[in-house]
């Protein structure tokens, strides 16, 4: 194309179109900059939105954590409880095995008054009414046949009345080895 026009003109015609594309690139950076900040505002809310969300997460989870808190508190309190139990039970006396066996080797003539067992659980002390002085001797033979002791030893006879009856009578002091395994 071939321009004739007057060179003034010809420089307001290249200007002009200089100020349109210069117009342009305003109008599409101006776009670009509201788009952009567009973009930033609706992320921001959108990151608002996610911020509150995960509050009331974390919230709701440290309930949770602190339930569970609890939880594991009173589990613990209840473990050592257990333990406490099965500590009282295995160092526990079992009396009725050792109370079964004494009565099985008491004669008929014989009452047993008190007994004791010793801390260690290896001896007890024992007490009781003899009708006679046989009648203690075959409580002590009785006592070292049964499985639940080894050993028995008179140590004190001594002439006494009956606490019930008045009946003369003598109490007889024994001190009785115990078996291993004999209070369980």
């Amino acid at each position: 194309m071939i321009n004739l026009l007057p060179p003034e003109i010809k420089a307001q015609r290249h200007y002009s179109q200089y100020n349109r594309l210069l117009i342009h690139i305003l109008i599409g950076v101006l776009v670009l900059a509201i788009l952009t900040t567009g973009a930033f505002y609706v992320t921001g809310l959108m990151l608002n939105q996610e911020q509150t969300r995960l509050a009331k997460d974390i919230a709701r989870e440290g309930d949770k954590s602190k339930n569970y808190g609890q939880i594991e508190s009173q589990a613990k309190a209840l473990a050592d409880r257990l333990t406490t139990i099965e500590k009282i039970q295995s160092g526990r006396t079992n009396y009725p095995a050792l109370l079964r066996a004494l009565a099985e080797a008491t004669p008929s003539d014989v009452y047993v008054a008190s007994f004791a067992v010793e801390p260690a659980g290896k001896t007890m002390s024992l007490t009781s009414y003899a009708a006679s002085d046989q009648a203690a001797a075959n409580f002590k033979n009785a006592l070292e046949a049964s499985p639940r002791f080894n050993s028995a030893a008179i140590q004190v006879i001594e002439p006494t009345s009956d606490p019930y009856s008045a009946q003369p009578t003598s109490r007889v002091t024994f001190v009785v080895g115990l078996e291993p395994g004999a209070l369980q």
